[in-house]
């Protein structure tokens, strides 16, 4: 079987061929990247094709055709495939570190991995005032130029569900993912938008239905099963699968697609963040009982963010 390399070692070899060297300084300033990370890239690649240096892992990939695949993702890690995890109980961010992505502080989006044939997903809460939220900074040769028009893509979902819905029908049973690109990491999501600076794309939407089915879990909620919960999905899968097994079944929620329409970009951009909401204001829980049902869980997954000739 032909090896692979996920998307962000293919742009460092793609560099080394274009600069004509894998001399690490050079290669830091070209794809933005620090020197330890290119190192760290380095190393992976040669892991992955069985080299044993920077010049033949780059020949290797060549010779297989790796570096002549077409891929338009401005983003590396799309899928949320690399990374690696911390040594706190669950797969939070910031202890947990997902490649290309970082949590916009205060903030600890949980990294659900890829498990049992689903692909790699980020799970995150907001609402309008508060919430967590993610963002990549791009490299330079591939910030955002004016005049120039982009599409963002990705599959999304609501969930889970944090009170016992249908029994106690408190939750808004929605949730919109919401786009923004900036000039820098921004210092909140809420942050206004300013011309050139700050800008949103727009929303995906996802309107929760009736699940398709309710049925009893397949696996007994056993203290077993509760723990490669948390190895997989963090602790709120384990509160998920609590929740769902006190009301009865287990609730799915399908996978949506979509695409924000086609935007055209006033000024260059170099930092894409996502966070989700239902665009209420919950306060502090102190002024709102109700504050920890009215948050907006969503889940985001294969995000495609692409130049549009």
């Amino acid at each position: 079987m032909t090896p692979t390399l996920p998307h962000h070692l293919v742009v460092l070899l793609c560099a080394c061929r274009e600069l004509n060297t894998t001399e690490t300084k050079i290669l830091a300033r070209h794809v933005g990247l620090a020197p330890a990370t290119v190192n760290a890239y380095f190393q992976r690649a040669s892991q992955l094709l069985g080299t044993t240096d920077r010049f033949s892992t780059v020949q290797q990939a060549f010779r297989l055709g790796i570096l002549l695949a077409s891929d338009d993702n401005l983003l590396i890690n799309g899928d949320f495939t690399e990374g690696h995890r911390g040594q706190a109980l669950d797969a939070s961010l910031p202890w947990s570190t997902v490649i290309g992505w970082s949590e916009l502080r205060p903030s600890t989006p949980q990294w659900i991995t890829e498990h049992e044939g689903e692909p790699a997903a980020m799970m995150m809460w907001g609402v309008a005032d508060v919430g967590e939220a993610i963002f990549q900074s791009l490299p330079p040769v591939r910030q955002l130029q004016p005049g120039r028009s982009y599409r963002f893509s990705a599959e999304y979902r609501f969930g889970p569900v944090r009170c016992d819905w249908p029994t106690v029908p408190r939750q808004p049973m929605f949730v919109d993912f919401v786009v923004r690109v900036s000039v820098g990491a921004l210092p909140h999501y809420t942050t206004p938008d300013t011309p050139g600076q700050v800008a949103t794309l727009g929303r995906l939407h996802y309107a929760a239905r009736p699940p398709v089915q309710v049925v009893p879990p397949a696996v007994p909620i056993t203290s077993e099963y509760l723990e490669e919960l948390r190895r997989f999905g963090g602790e709120h899968a384990v509160v998920q699968a609590l929740y769902t097994d006190r009301v009865g079944g287990n609730h799915y929620w399908e996978w949506e697609w979509g695409a924000i329409p086609d935007w055209t970009a006033d000024a260059p951009y170099n930092c894409l963040t996502i966070h989700p909401t239902n665009d209420l204001l919950v306060g502090k829980e102190s002024t709102n009982p109700d504050a920890p049902l009215e948050l907006a869980w969503g889940q985001i997954r294969r995000i495609r963010f692409i130049e549009i000739a």
